[in-house]
């Protein structure tokens, strides 16, 4: 290795590359502020740079905040949870669950909630889909 080598090495942030490690990092990192810093504002933020599905959907279900949660929703690109909670009311939160609801992709589930669904908000954001969907 010659000094060129130590010394000419470019910076990669610098230059717009980042490696995957650095991703991982960065992504560690949120994860940790998403699941443990004391103002929901802070969680909030980090979720938005979240992409882990599973631990968004674990957010969803079960932070105190329903701004945190709902947050959580919108970054869940997977129907299986949106799904879970949209239709299983996983996170309990009827906030939380319209957001899932309307990007919702499964007619079935959606006219499952129709059905069964008692609160109108929860119903009506169903009809609304599956109408959009039609």
């Amino acid at each position: 290795m010659g000094l060129f080598d130590i010394f000419g090495k470019k910076d990669k942030k610098r230059n717009g590359i980042t490696s995957q490690n650095e991703n991982n990092t960065k992504e560690t990192v949120l994860k940790k502020t998403a699941k443990s810093a004391p103002n929901p504002q802070e969680r909030m933020q980090a979720v938005a740079g979240i992409t882990d599905q599973e631990f968004l959907y674990e957010i969803a279900v079960n932070d105190n905040d329903f701004g945190v949660g709902k947050a959580a929703v919108e970054r869940l690109t997977k129907q299986e949870y949106l799904t879970a909670v949209g239709k299983d009311n996983a996170a309990h939160d009827w906030r939380c669950r319209k957001a899932a609801i309307i990007r919702m992709t499964d007619k079935t589930a959606l006219q499952h909630i129709i059905d069964n669904e008692k609160d109108l908000t929860i119903n009506c954001a169903a009809k609304d889909r599956i109408k959009e969907l039609s």
